[in-house]
């Protein structure tokens, strides 16, 4: 099977975190958020030009969007064989009926969580606030590693191989998504091979070739480029072999 390039489908601004480098440059009260209508058309774009490869439905934070369990059965019912990535900072974990919200973003057999776990919650503030903030987040790590297949989940981790394997001790032998760690996220390169969909903040869809193009503002256009995108990025993917 040919190689296949990853798109990011960013659903949501709103992030109920403020992270000092946050990759996706979201905040809390930021606006923007994608109808149903639109990711399921979107997802149906890639069906036509049968997309094989990874889907990451991320944000701002995902679980904030009301519709997210039902953008994840559509496009796990309708990508057969992609992945279906979604990422969340599981801020959501130990909360009431949390398991339940667990079982609902794990629709199919093609889905997998990526769990946002790094030093970046934590950085900026003063060091007892830190340590209480970063207790807390090991202790959803926790519930949430126990209550996960670890074929169906993942600690995103920005940083080295090492550096994951020291902070992320306390989890014991984890399955780990490393991710470059971008000291100026808005000068990330424009390479070819992940490109993105997202919603700007008057609503409307946008497609963008590569992920360096996001904060520059440089799309293709609305969801008619989709499959354009697509194809510039398989042509990239195939020469890189």
């Amino acid at each position: 099977m040919k190689p296949e390039p990853r798109v990011t489908i960013r659903i949501i601004h709103d992030c109920n975190f403020r992270c000092r480098r946050c990759s996706t440059f979201s905040a809390p009260g930021r606006s923007g958020r994608m109808r149903l209508a639109q990711f399921q058309r979107a997802i149906n774009i890639l069906a036509c030009e049968r997309f094989h490869g990874v889907v990451t439905i991320s944000g701002g934070e995902p679980t904030l969007h009301s519709r997210l369990p039902d953008m994840i059965r559509y496009a796990s019912t309708q990508l057969p064989q992609a992945t279906v990535l979604v990422f969340t900072n599981g801020s959501w974990l130990g909360n009431p009926n949390w398991k339940r919200v667990l079982r609902r973003l794990l629709p199919g057999p093609n889905v997998v969580i990526n769990y946002s776990f790094d030093r970046q919650h934590v950085e900026g503030a003063s060091r007892a606030a830190g340590e209480k903030m970063e207790a807390a987040l090991f202790d959803r790590a926790r519930r949430f590693v126990r209550a996960t297949p670890r074929t169906r989940f993942r600690i995103a981790f920005k940083g080295t191989q090492r550096e994951a394997e020291r902070f992320l001790r306390p989890l014991g032998n984890v399955p780990l998504y490393l991710i470059k760690f971008q000291k100026n996220p808005a000068r990330r390169p424009k390479r070819l091979g992940v490109f993105a969909v997202e919603v700007n903040r008057r609503g409307l869809v946008e497609v963008f070739p590569t992920l360096g193009h996001i904060p520059r503002g440089k799309s293709l256009g609305g969801l008619e480029t989709l499959a354009c995108a697509l194809q510039l990025n398989r042509e990239a993917c195939r020469h890189a072999r």
